[in-house]
């Protein structure tokens, strides 16, 4: 049995000056526009109907 060396383990560090969440920001872009269409997609047909 062999114990795990210092090669097979690939870690980075994270800087933490230098992280910006990309894909959070992108995908609560993404989610707030989704909603909107949707809203309006309601709303448009509420008013349609009157």
């Amino acid at each position: 049995m062999s114990t795990p060396s210092n090669e097979h383990e690939q870690t980075q560090e994270i800087d933490d000056s230098t992280f910006f969440p990309r894909g959070a920001i992108a995908f609560f872009v993404v989610l707030i526009l989704f909603f909107a269409v949707l809203w309006f997609s309601m709303y448009f047909d509420v008013l349609a109907r009157q």
